[in-house]
């Protein structure tokens, strides 16, 4: 059960400044990019969001890469193993190694190991995954928003 909860508390602490950069940028672009019309389109709503979650998701891309390595390590077996079996002569010894065990001793070890360069990979990819997520719930979120709710 440990290792479930493992990476709970760095996952804690990716979701609220992500959500809140996210939040922040979406607001502003709006302000930005107003149109001169008195209303706003789809596509403003949609690029406003696609453009903050892709900002998000590269802010907070170091604290997901250290979640990810949390929650995702490989947990060698010091017992030998046969055909993927532990052989029965060392199951008692049977003893998961663990990597990284807390927040700080995994962005320390990612540093040591890797460098900062260590804390951008998979950016893009996140970028590719959050951008249109973003834009499509945030962008149908604010069009209905506005044709449902009363004019000024």
């Amino acid at each position: 059960m440990k290792s479930l909860f493992r990476s709970y508390k760095v996952t804690l602490a990716m979701n609220v400044p992500f959500a809140a950069t996210l939040v922040a940028v979406n607001e502003n672009l709006k302000v930005i990019l107003k149109p001169t019309e008195s209303s706003y389109t789809f596509s403003i709503y949609f690029a406003c969001a696609w453009l903050a979650g892709s900002v998000a998701a590269v802010l907070t891309n170091p604290l997901d890469v250290t979640k990810t390595r949390l929650q995702t390590q490989n947990m060698e077996m010091s017992c030998l193993r046969e055909n993927n079996l532990c052989k029965p002569e060392c199951l008692e010894e049977k003893q998961a190694k663990i990597h990284y065990k807390d927040f700080m001793s995994t962005v320390n070890q990612i540093y040591k190991n890797e460098g900062y360069a260590g804390f951008t990979k998979g950016t893009m990819a996140r970028m590719i995954m959050i951008a249109p997520s973003a834009a499509i719930s945030w962008g149908t979120y604010e069009f209905f928003k506005s044709i449902l709710s009363p004019t000024k």
